[in-house]
């Protein structure tokens, strides 16, 4: 007799979109973040974020963005501490970026 398949959840952006608190959407999988940053974890975001505006001044392709919601497909959203596009900016961020930091603390990891 063969095993039943294992059950496992599985959710779309139009789940995500629904639900309260902070949350990101990974291949379906739904992983909750950390209600609030601590003032460690926001220090050093903002001087990762800082330095990444200044450096990119001159460019006119790329951006600098902090703790802004990617819609990567329909199964994966995600919201990266700080990260670089050089792609036109909207109001929906839909192709990944060139380079992404997340800031890990003890409570994060």
């Amino acid at each position: 007799m063969a095993a039943a398949p294992k059950y496992e959840e599985f959710y779309t952006v139009e789940d995500y979109k629904m639900w309260e608190g902070d949350w990101e959407l990974i291949g379906g999988v739904p992983y909750a973040m950390s209600p609030f940053a601590l003032p460690s974890h926001q220090r050093i975001n903002l001087k990762i974020a800082r330095e990444l505006d200044e450096l990119l001044e001159e460019c006119q392709e790329c951006t600098a963005l902090i703790e802004t919601e990617l819609f990567l497909s329909e199964e994966t959203v995600v919201r990266p501490d700080s990260f670089v596009i050089c792609y036109p900016l909207s109001e929906r961020l839909t192709k990944a970026p060139e380079l992404v930091f997340e800031v890990v603390s003890k409570g994060s990891a």
